[in-house]
């Protein structure tokens, strides 16, 4: 799935987001194989992107708190190549 075209649902308003950070969908499945391996978190692609993100702004804080919402499960992808090495 490109993640870039994702379904965006009909509350959606672009006019309330502070940023928009689009990655490659390869950093967002890497990032998902590594919370299931890792963490033990079955999450799937979407999940994988929002950590990716926060991992990168975390990278650059001085100091804070980052909350990075984990929005899916790996449940949809066992059939897909998201969990196959």
């Amino acid at each position: 799935k490109n993640l870039k075209e994702a379904y965006k649902p009909g509350i959606w308003d672009k006019t309330v987001i502070d940023e928009k950070i689009n990655i490659k969908d390869e950093d967002a499945y890497a990032t998902t194989r590594e919370l299931v391996k890792q963490e033990g978190i079955f999450v799937g692609m979407s999940s994988g992107a929002a950590m990716y993100v926060a991992l990168q702004k975390i990278k650059k804080l001085k100091k804070g708190l980052v909350v990075a919402l984990l929005p899916d499960t790996g449940e949809r992808y066992l059939s897909t190549k998201l969990f196959y090495s």
